[in-house]
């Protein structure tokens, strides 16, 4: 079991950060996945065993917190590795979420979503995986958001999900900094290939909703 050196309490965000250096070096040298995670679950601890710590909200705080749950996220993706169960991955998505609440930045939290991705595609959480991709998309910048979920629905697995991406592609284009006549030429492309997907599924209600849209934008290219 790896030592460390233990405060007997929290009194600025430098000592958290001083115990996740700690936790950080030790780990480059232990072979043993748990002793690496019981030095970052010390980090945690030292944090959740003072009031001041868990109830403070700086940067530096906030960032150490984002370093060590993710560093705990990827120790359980690597022990299962090792080991294949599946709570090893339960736990990853668990410390995951955990990090993304202190994540301070978009790229920070695509970092974080793109490992999640990952780990639901492995334990084949095909609803999940969809909703984290969903997620990465829309930290993109608008410009782009609306050619990735195309790119999703063309690359999706099943019709349900292509309609997914289509729909929320549709939702995107009126903040897409284009002209009115290419927004609608646009929405008339996604919407028949909507239709051809619920019109496949016999999904009449959703048709006649794509329809009337489709209806109402043409209109407006008259």
């Amino acid at each position: 079991m790896p030592h460390f050196l233990r405060q007997k309490e929290y009194k600025t965000e430098s000592d958290l950060l001083k115990k996740y250096r700690e936790a950080y070096e030790s780990a480059k040298y232990l072979y043993d996945i748990d002793d690496k995670l019981l030095g970052y679950q010390e980090v945690l601890n030292f944090c959740t065993n003072s009031k001041k710590c868990t109830k403070e909200n700086t940067i530096k705080r906030n960032q150490v917190l984002f370093w060590t749950y993710n560093q705990i996220g990827d120790l359980f993706v690597q022990k299962n590795g090792i080991d294949f169960k599946p709570d090893n991955y339960l736990y990853a998505v668990q410390y995951y979420r955990h990090a993304l609440e202190f994540a301070a930045s978009n790229e920070e939290q695509r970092e974080t979503l793109q490992k999640l991705a990952k780990v639901y595609r492995d334990l084949k959480d095909e609803e999940e995986y969809q909703k984290t991709l969903e997620k990465i998309i829309l930290l993109l910048d608008n410009a782009v958001q609306k050619e990735a979920m195309l790119d999703m629905a063309q690359s999706a697995q099943n019709v349900r999900h292509e309609a997914v991406w289509l729909e929320n592609a549709l939702e995107l284009i009126d903040k897409e900094n284009i002209g009115f006549l290419k927004k609608c030429q646009n929405k008339l492309t996604i919407c028949d290939k909507l239709l051809g997907i619920y019109n496949r599924l016999n999904e009449k209600t959703e048709a006649a909703r794509i329809e009337e849209m489709k209806n109402d934008t043409q209109k407006h290219l008259n």
